[in-house]
């Protein structure tokens, strides 16, 4: 144990004597490390991102959707479908909502405001942050309180039992939701992850009541039993909205599958441009310390003979090698690690991309570093062990 404990010794000191040689190989192995550590968390934030959407949608859940805002009145179609819906799919949770649109001219802006059945919520999952769920009660009685998204909320810093008043109705806070992402447009054009939808949801109600001259769309949401197919549903549907009676052309179903297509085609780009860095820098740093320690070895030739001469092992002069690299090449991930931690807060500050730096993105971090370091040392390790005495003296 002595014995190893002064070879790792050894090996500090090695790497304190040349320290600008090794400076290149660092910082490469660095750069790699903060591109496994940057690409994992943000694969692993947007994991979670999927999971959190596909949740909200609900299990099990499709749904009928509107491709276009229309004007006016038109909820009695959708009650017909929806009752139609219901009706043939007996052994389905079916129930509507609609989303207005809202143009405040006071600020210049667009809300989206949803009107939901209590129902809703048996199939649709929003996660509550504070306060509590529109119910029967709010519904029955056409109450003016409403639930905010969470980025509306932030953005508007409303608290639970604010007054809000839209389009010249005051409308009390009684739940706030959790902040969500949600993935917008083409990447190659202008695709991006956004903090959050900004919407408010009321009673269906009260919704049709006061807002019932704004722009809307109607959604029908269908929950399966996890025995029958998804197939089968949008196949009933699709039977039963293209049948005359009914009459309800334009509208188009939204899976869980097409819902994170976004994030999934994100989540892809990251992993090809944070792999594709991490082996570059991997080939950068790696063969650089590959060439610096094999010219190590040749510099430090006496060192060598004097330690085999002196009892040290062949195994001892490897592992003297090996762990040099290493040791650069923890402090690497190190470093890293810190420099990512800093890039993943700087992201969830100033563009909102979700990322989650945990325990599997710190191990791979010091698996890739370390791994490389192993990897390339190996060979100037062996070299230096295999040295004989007598070679060393005929060099001298």
């Amino acid at each position: 144990m002595r014995r190893v404990k002064l070879t790792f010794l050894d090996s500090i000191r090695g790497i304190i004597k040349q320290p600008l040689k090794n400076l290149t190989s660092f910082f490469a192995i660095t750069l790699g490390s903060v591109c496994v550590c940057v690409s994992v968390s943000a694969v692993t934030g947007l994991n979670k991102e999927s999971d959190k959407i596909v949740n909200s949608l609900g299990v099990n859940v499709v749904v009928l959707a509107e491709a276009k805002e229309h004007e006016g009145n038109n909820h009695s179609l959708n009650d017909k479908l929806e009752k139609v819906l219901r009706s043939n799919m007996d052994c389905c949770l079916v129930s509507g909502m609609t989303r207005y649109l809202f143009s405040n001219q006071e600020t210049n802006s667009a809300i989206t405001i949803i009107g939901v059945n209590p129902d809703i919520f048996r199939i649709k999952k929003w996660n509550m942050a504070n306060g509590r769920l529109l119910d029967e009660v709010d519904y029955s009685a056409k109450s003016r309180n409403m639930m905010a998204s969470g980025a509306l909320s932030e953005k508007n810093k409303w608290k639970l039992g604010d007054s809000v008043s839209i389009g010249g109705y005051d409308f009390r806070v009684v739940g706030i939701l959790e902040k969500d992402y949600v993935y917008s447009g083409d990447l190659d054009k202008t695709g991006k992850v956004m903090a959050g939808q900004e919407y408010i949801i009321l009673p269906n109600s009260t919704a049709r009541m006061l807002l019932r001259n704004l722009p809307s769309a109607n959604e029908i949401y269908i929950k399966r039993p996890a025995h029958i197919d998804q197939k089968n549903v949008i196949s009933a549907g699709n039977a039963i909205i293209s049948d005359p009676a009914i009459n309800r052309s334009g509208m188009f179903w939204i899976t869980p599958t097409a819902l994170i297509a976004g994030v999934d085609k994100l989540r892809r780009i990251i992993i090809y441009i944070g792999g594709g860095g991490a082996i570059a820098s991997m080939a950068l740093g790696g063969v650089n310390l590959l060439v610096i320690m094999l010219g190590n070895v040749r510099e430090r030739l006496r060192e060598i003979g004097f330690r085999m001469a002196y009892g040290a092992t062949r195994q001892e002069i490897a592992f003297m090698f090996l762990f040099e690299a290493l040791i650069l090449t923890a402090v690497a991930a190190m470093l890293a690690i810190f420099v990512s931690a800093i890039a993943i807060q700087y992201c969830a500050v100033y563009i909102s991309m979700p990322m989650s730096m945990g325990m599997p993105a710190v191990a791979l971090t010091l698996v890739y570093a370390m791994g490389a370091g192993m990897l390339f040392s190996w060979w100037p390790a062996n070299y230096a062990a295999r040295i004989d005495i007598s070679d060393i003296l005929r060099n001298e």
